[in-house]
């Protein structure tokens, strides 16, 4: 299982880079401000990933391939995921070849060109990182028998935090390179490349046979299946998605300007890229204390429900936001603890839900609902970075006023989640598991 699920690493490693590196990029070498950061950043990924997801997964479900239903999806993501990558890690060549001029000081007026291939390659590698990611996640349950689901989502939730953790410390140690952001996505590459064969080996799944009396499912039905069941979802249900889409509203500030905290407020002026040095360890701790806790958060639902686990992560997490907007200054170890303590509501965001709408929908209709789960989370990323921009400009791109406001969606989030529906705990401890997107 491990080796069937090591794509899921790759996808990691693709998400890794994005958040630590896509930031400085724009902003020190595009001079791009941080407000047009956030937007660049806050509607690739989740964009691509609300097409995508819905789309490839209806298809994979009954594809006929004779490589099986999953693997030709892993594999052709995979590539064209590679391929995004190694246009954005080569942006500022192609700018130079086609005549840009680069500095310690540049305007976003001066590198259209290389603007233009790092956000086209942006794209090209979140869209196809969302059509490995669905089949990769769908083929370990494939292949799992049902008693081994746990461990198989507990070796999942393993391999792809140590890939989050890789990514960032590697990426930090190549920071005082020569061209650090051309190695950094050129060497994650190779490293998504290397990590889809494993799983391409292992994954050994029977081709997809369909019955003589099954029809076609056309795109347009699947997009009819969203929209029904958003008509017809059950208010139980729709308090979950809307605490769920509000825990992301709160969090998707932080992900997005995490690096450029620490660029501009911890260590503002310091060179060699230390502020996004230090940012990359962050996001390293974060995600091996999310890690951590994946592996307890079933002892602490079992002794105080998952609700009330629920609520105190998620003030946790408010306490942190709120912290880094009114410090007036913030030294680096609060910088990294108020960063890296948000991981444990983290880890109950994207568990404790889809745990509860398993209960709740069955099995019947449990994909369709957690299609559903994962639009809430589109929108909310997208609509983070639509509320952060106009906040970011008047605020002259102090990344601590957008944390902020995702510390009052937050408080929203917390009283929100008194409302929460849960099933019997004893039959939510057996699907919780930790997912990290």
């Amino acid at each position: 299982m491990f080796c069937v699920s090591f794509s899921l690493a790759g996808v990691q490693f693709v998400y890794s880079s994005q958040f630590s590196i896509s930031g400085p990029l724009f902003q020190q070498k595009f001079g791009i401000s941080q407000s047009a950061i956030n937007i660049i950043l806050s509607t690739a990924g989740p964009i691509s990933g609300f097409l995508v997801q819905p789309i490839v997964g209806a298809i994979s479900d009954r594809y006929t391939s004779p490589r099986g239903r999953r693997r030709p999806f892993i594999f052709w993501g995979t590539i064209c995921t590679v391929i995004g990558m190694i246009i954005i890690g080569l942006s500022v060549k192609i700018g130079e070849a086609l005549g840009e001029k680069f500095s310690t000081v540049n305007h976003y007026a001066d590198h259209y060109a290389s603007i233009t291939f790092a956000i086209f390659g942006l794209w090209v590698m979140n869209l196809f990182n969302n059509v490995t990611q669905g089949p990769a996640r769908a083929l370990v349950n494939d292949l799992t028998e049902e008693d081994k689901k746990q461990l198989a989502n507990a070796t999942t939730a393993g391999v792809m935090s140590v890939a989050a953790v890789a990514g960032n410390l590697i990426g930090a140690s190549l920071l005082h390179s020569a061209n650090p952001y051309q190695i950094i996505f050129l060497m994650a590459s190779g490293v998504v490349f290397v990590s889809m064969i494993p799983t391409l080996i292992a994954g050994k799944e029977k081709p997809y046979v369909r019955e003589m009396d099954e029809e076609k499912q056309s795109f347009v039905g699947v997009f009819k299946q969203i929209f029904n069941a958003f008509r017809n979802i059950e208010f139980s249900m729709a308090k979950v998605v809307f605490i769920y889409f509000l825990s992301w509203l709160a969090y998707t500030p932080l992900m997005v300007n995490q690096i450029d905290l620490f660029n501009k407020i911890v260590y503002p002026g310091v060179p060699n890229n230390w502020g996004t040095y230090m940012g990359m360890y962050g996001l390293a701790l974060f995600s091996t204390i999310a890690f951590n806790f994946s592996l307890i958060s079933p002892y602490i639902i079992d002794k105080i429900g998952p609700k009330m686990t629920y609520i105190i992560t998620q003030l946790i997490a408010t306490g942190c936001y709120i912290a880094i907007w009114a410090l007036p200054t913030i030294s680096p170890w609060q910088a990294l603890l108020f960063t890296s303590i948000p991981a444990w509501n983290f880890t109950a965001f994207n568990s404790i839900p889809f745990a509860i709408t398993s209960q709740i929908v069955g099995p019947k209709q449990s994909g369709l609902y957690m299609g559903v789960l994962n639009s809430a989370s589109v929108i909310a990323q997208t609509l983070s970075g639509a509320i952060s921009a106009p906040v970011l400009s008047a605020r002259g791109d102090d990344v601590r006023w957008a944390i902020g406001v995702g510390g009052v969606f937050s408080v929203l989030a917390v009283i929100a989640a008194f409302f929460l529906e849960t099933p019997k705990r004893d039959s939510l401890l057996e699907q919780v598991d930790y997912n990290e997107e």
